[in-house]
């Protein structure tokens, strides 16, 4: 709690170099940001070209849409990690200000409301917070979306997803989450950091499509 305080009264500075920044980094330094350009409609992934990767099209995802600013390498990566691990919580601010602009300039329906991956309670005690929380706060305030707490919930308590194969991955999250039966809404924006595989977020949104969601997107700060 002092830790958002104490990160709420800072000034505005870019995270590179410091500058006065509207929105965690100044013009000249976006300019230098790893920006996934062209990404599969479906998963995000980086690809040649606008349309669906042969992966979604083979194997179509739970969820319909993924809107994913940025690709997973320097200096988003170690922000990332500084906010996971070294509780930087004004980069939280940063990054869910990136992805509000990337969703307003996709011109996408508005979700009901915004879902952050959850965290098991353990986690959540040992790590303080949870940093999909945070970035879906930073979202949600500028794009004028609720952000629900206790829509999703993650009973299993999975290993850490770094490290792991895809198939590893998939069978880790098999089963992690559990949809509240009295869930109104029909379309829900699920807020992450990074995704990997895949895995993670298509778990949620296969819990979730399976309680009634009709319609399922994912926005997250970065993709590998």
């Amino acid at each position: 709690m002092f830790a958002k305080i104490f990160h709420a009264l800072l000034p505005v500075r870019c995270l590179l170099c410091s500058a006065s920044a509207r929105r965690g980094f100044c013009a000249a330094c976006s300019e230098l940001l790893p920006w996934n350009i062209i990404a599969c409609e479906r998963c995000g992934t980086n690809i040649p070209e606008v349309g669906i990767c042969g992966a979604c099209l083979a194997c179509s995802p739970h969820y319909d849409i993924a809107i994913i600013p940025f690709n997973y390498l320097s200096p988003i990566a170690p922000y990332i990690k500084m906010l996971k691990y070294h509780n930087q919580l004004k980069i939280a601010n940063a990054l869910g200000a990136m992805i509000a602009r990337r969703v307003w300039q996709h011109n996408a329906t508005p979700p009901d409301i915004i879902v952050p991956i959850p965290l098991h309670k353990r986690r959540l005690r040992t790590r303080g917070f949870n940093q999909a929380a945070e970035i879906a706060a930073a979202i949600g305030r500028d794009l004028g979306i609720k952000v629900s707490h206790n829509i999703l919930t993650r009973i299993k308590n999975t290993r850490p997803q770094v490290g792991l194969t895809t198939r590893q991955r998939l069978k880790n999250v098999r089963g992690a989450f559990v949809a509240n039966p009295k869930n109104q809404y029909q379309h829900i924006a699920l807020v992450d950091d990074v995704v990997t595989s895949g895995g993670t977020v298509n778990a949620a949104a296969r819990t979730l499509k399976k309680a009634g969601v009709q319609q399922i997107s994912v926005w997250a700060a970065a993709k590998t």
